[in-house]
């Protein structure tokens, strides 16, 4: 993921952006929605993938949602 998060940021302007959206790991797996916990991805694997592919500023937004979590990643420079 991380080689793909760096093309990703390759392709934005100076102070682009990426959301990252996805399910909460905390919640119920009896839930008729979203992925099965085992498939879901911690804020901070996201946050060090974001980290490694170059993105200058990653802000994240935990209680955003009820049950996704949201993070911004910002390509600073150029």
């Amino acid at each position: 993921r991380i080689n793909y998060l760096k093309k990703i940021k390759e392709g934005l302007k100076p102070n682009g952006r990426f959301i990252v959206l996805d399910f909460k790991t905390n919640g119920h797996s009896k839930h008729s929605f979203g992925p099965p916990l085992k498939m879901r991805i911690p804020i901070s694997q996201v946050v060090y993938e974001l980290e490694e592919a170059g993105f200058g500023e990653i802000i994240v937004y935990p209680k955003s949602l009820e049950r996704q979590y949201l993070i911004l990643g910002i390509k600073t420079g150029n």
